[in-house]
């Protein structure tokens, strides 16, 4: 049996495919009965193809509400049948997405609606009229996961526990009600159509559905996110002190924002090769390649080394790391060095704060005024 579903390919139906396969192992199958044909193919190409497959084993296909035999003449009619068929459900489909897109840009929702709202129906002047309301039930929880998740005290882990406890749970569909994950929490974060925003093709569009966190509210929690994800580095298998710090500067200038991350790989000698390369190329968005890790540590550093602090920024950070510097005689304030550096791998690995002066630069190669190396060179 088919699972109900909608296809313009026969590629894309694998019951169908099974069947024929069953059909074409058998050998001894007279009929393939059918309703109408345009219920088992979608366009002409498709059915010439398989009904040759089949005529091959000895088998035909017999629409219920028309069967003139199987004579040449009636080929040629079932192929000009399978021709408008496939010109019926082509204008159908551009029929419905004429209308989808005609009620997107009326700031309609497309679709089911998201959590904390409901897809309801209403007359309205003798007329059925789809629309979206607040779910009267999970409306208040998502509203009060916006205001949560705004304080600042919750992380995306702990906020999911917090709703789940306050009795938060999808909606019922081709699942049962549950939990809502933590990936779908973060991303209804990140949702404009809380804020009263559709979405159609990219562009976004002032929806009709009312909105369940002010503006000022929505844009107080990205601000949350955005300092957790860039440099809250998520930890995963592979560690690398640049890890969530870079973007792609290709799929800026094409508009859209994809991190950079780290890779490893394997030789076939069982070494291993740590790599970096954009995430958009996981969705096929970005043609930019893989860069040695090597080579992309030189060019930060060779930023870096451009970079300067002013004064007053220098003295802020000083007083803020005494203050919070041990007292003892142990860790004196001497364990916190301030230099002028070059090395950013120099900050991630060591647990002192590397902060640099401008003053006058050496001329000599990899020289980096006072520090070690400027003062062996006896240039500090």
């Amino acid at each position: 049996m088919e699972p109900g579903r909608t296809a313009t390919s026969i590629d894309k139906r694998p019951a169908f495919q099974e069947m024929l396969a069953w059909v074409k192992a058998q050998g001894n199958i007279d009929y393939i009965i059918v309703y109408h044909f345009s219920r088992i193919f979608r366009n002409s190409i498709d059915a010439a193809v398989t009904k040759n497959d089949l005529v091959k084993c000895g088998t035909r296909v017999v629409s219920t509400i028309l069967d003139m035999g199987d004579s040449p003449e009636s080929a040629m009619v079932e192929s000009i049948i399978h021709a408008v068929d496939q010109y019926q459900s082509q204008a159908s489909g551009a029929d419905i997405a004429y209308k989808m897109s005609e009620k997107a840009r009326r700031g309609g929702t497309l679709g089911r609606a998201p959590l904390g709202y409901l897809n309801t129906r209403e007359q309205i002047d003798s007329r059925e009229i789809r629309t979206v309301t607040p779910d009267p039930e999970r409306a208040p929880l998502v509203k009060l996961a916006f205001d949560l998740y705004d304080s600042g005290g919750y992380t995306i882990e702990g906020l999911a526990e917090t709703l789940t406890q306050r009795g938060l749970r999808t909606r019922p569909g081709k699942h049962p009600a549950g939990p809502v994950s933590t990936s779908k929490l973060a991303a209804m974060l990140q949702d404009r159509y809380y804020v009263g925003f559709v979405t159609y093709r990219g562009e976004e569009i002032q929806g009709r559905h009312e909105p369940l966190v002010t503006p000022e509210l929505f844009d107080r929690v990205a601000a949350v996110q955005s300092t957790r994800s860039g440099h809250g580095i998520r930890q995963r298998i592979h560690h690398h002190y640049l890890k969530g710090l870079l973007w792609c500067g290709l799929c800026h200038d094409q508009g859209r924002e994809s991190r950079i991350i780290v890779q490893r790989a394997v030789g076939r000698t069982g070494g291993e090769y740590f790599y970096f390369f954009c995430r958009g190329k996981q969705e096929h968005l970005c043609d930019s390649r893989y860069i040695d890790i090597d080579l992309i540590e030189d060019a930060i550093e060779n930023e870096y080394h451009r970079m300067r602090v002013d004064s007053d920024f220098v003295m802020w950070v000083r007083t803020e790391m005494t203050e919070a510097s041990p007292t003892s005689s142990e860790q004196s304030s001497s364990d916190v060095t301030i230099w002028q550096s070059s090395w950013p791998a120099s900050i991630a690995r060591k647990r002192t704060f590397w902060i640099w002066r401008p003053r006058a630069r050496c001329q000599q190669p990899r020289c980096v005024p006072d520090s070690p190396t400027s003062r062996t060179n006896g240039c500090a």
